[in-house]
């Protein structure tokens, strides 16, 4: 991508109808949800893991009582 110059700031931007906005939002509205959805569902799964994982790994907890845990927090 090349450097903006002044002039490519002066250039005029479309910007669509009312309508079609309402319209793109419309189709657009569901699939951001799911994503920040996805998100943070992402962030709690990650959470878990660090949780977890350290005391999985040093003995301190075993698998039966992770899930558990994993089955609480869900």
């Amino acid at each position: 991508m090349g450097h903006i110059q002044r002039k490519h700031l002066e250039e005029p931007v479309s910007i669509p109808e009312s309508e079609e906005m309402v319209l793109l939002d419309s189709r657009i509205g569901p699939l951001w949800d799911r994503a920040l959805l996805a998100e943070r569902e992402c962030l709690d799964l990650a959470t878990l893991r660090d949780t977890l994982l350290p005391q999985l790994m040093s003995g301190r907890l075993r698998v039966k009582d992770a899930e558990k845990i994993v089955e609480d927090a869900t």
